[in-house]
């Protein structure tokens, strides 16, 4: 085998492990996305994600109750959703606005010299009257637009294809 050839060799042994190596990301990618869902979508609380979503972008529970309320009525383009989250657009930025306050101020506590722990201490406290301040706003927005919820929209938060029977 000539120089040539030996070359040749290598750069195709090369070429089909590099394939080998893309095709095999491809496809955990595809299954790793897909391994929960297989054609369901998932119930509203059962422990499953959409495709895409990890655990550590989840954020609260509300606002995975209230991705699911807006997956089943129709997605953000829905009128009653669009009307729900329109409204509470000025209250989730003036909640982001006192979070990031109320942070600083603790990561102020954390880094005095000298440490002061009445500081810190209230700081958390801040911190946590803005946290649930924030909660009640998501779980208030939760409560309006599931009212409006249609029963076959319901039926799909329960993972079902359509409303239970009246008894």
């Amino acid at each position: 085998m000539t120089s040539v050839e030996k070359g040749v060799a290598i750069g195709l042994f090369a070429s089909l492990l590099l394939n080998a190596f893309l095709v095999g990301g491809i496809v955990t990618h595809w299954a790793r996305g897909h391994e929960e869902h297989f054609g369901r979508r998932p119930a509203l609380g059962d422990g499953h994600r959409p495709r895409g979503e990890r655990p550590f972008r989840r954020g609260p529970a509300e606002a995975q109750l209230l991705r699911d309320v807006v997956r089943a009525s129709g997605g953000p383009t829905d009128g009653r959703v669009r009307a729900a989250l329109g409204e509470g657009r000025q209250r989730m930025q003036a909640h982001r606005k006192r979070m990031d306050r109320a942070e600083g101020a603790v990561r102020e506590a954390l880094s005095a010299q000298p440490y002061d722990e009445a500081r810190l201490t209230a700081s958390l406290t801040d911190l946590r009257r803005a946290a649930e301040t924030g909660q009640a706003e998501a779980q208030e927005t939760l409560v309006r637009l599931a009212a409006q919820l249609r029963p076959t929209e319901r039926a799909e938060l329960r993972g079902q294809a359509s409303p239970p029977a009246r008894p």
